[in-house]
């Protein structure tokens, strides 16, 4: 385009006037200036293509990099989350289904808990879980430690209402035997019409001097009458 536009003018000056004279020195000297303007744009081009393309394929290698190294550092976490010796428990729930059933079996549920992975658990003590309308508690024993899976060491518990004077341990060993009715009571103790109840129990242990939690989850079905075994 530069070339054209030192030649054009002349053309049209001829054009108009057939008596112009072209200065074909002046001329000449113009498009030499643009071909050697046009050979040095051209020589920087081919220097300069390489190495923008080196620019880009370093950016590109080191956004591979970045990525390579987040992606080691998620597979480090992971491994560290899954792989660390930190206890683990697992709560099993064994429990009779129908509620003629509950009422005839004197305490329809049992509780244990055994150690799935990791140190041994020590201190283990869990919170009191309210009944969905909170007229009732249920209070778990705590236990000095768990034995490892396939051992399961079982878990006392005593449901309370809300309100009354706690038992003396004299006292509660002649009404345990109505524990299976309390239990019936505090599932009652819900909305009606409520496809499943889910209640949170929250554990406590030690690891070393480190404490720890983990929650399982408690869940009735009031159709079947009675607690799943699954606590994930």
């Amino acid at each position: 385009m530069a070339g054209v536009m030192a030649v054009l003018p002349p053309v049209v000056a001829f054009l108009k006037d057939p008596g112009y004279v072209v200065d074909w020195k002046l001329l000449k000297t113009t498009l030499v200036l643009y071909v050697v303007l046009i050979v040095i744009y051209l020589v920087i081009q081919a220097l300069r293509t390489p190495w923008e393309l080196d620019t880009e394929i370093a950016e590109e290698l080191r956004t591979l990099r970045d990525a390579e190294v987040g992606r080691k550092g998620e597979i480090a976490e992971l491994t560290q989350k899954y792989s660390d010796n930190r206890p683990r428990l697992g709560l099993n729930v064994h429990s009779v289904q129908g509620e003629s059933n509950w009422r005839t079996s004197g305490v329809p549920v049992a509780i244990t808990i055994q150690h799935l992975a990791g140190r041994i658990p020590t201190g283990i003590r869990f919170d009191p879980v309210p009944s969905n309308l909170g007229k009732f508690s249920l209070r778990f024993d705590a236990l000095p430690h768990a034995d490892p899976a396939p051992h399961q060491t079982a878990v006392s518990f005593e449901v309370q209402e809300i309100g009354v004077p706690q038992l003396s341990p004299k006292d509660w060993a002649t009404t345990s035997q109505y524990q299976g009715e309390l239990l019936r009571l505090f599932v009652h103790d819900s909305p009606p019409d409520l496809s499943e109840i889910r209640y949170d129990l929250v554990a406590h242990f030690k690891d070393g001097d480190d404490e720890l939690v983990q929650t399982f989850h408690l869940v009735f079905d009031p159709y079947r009458f009675g607690f799943a075994g699954n606590t994930a």
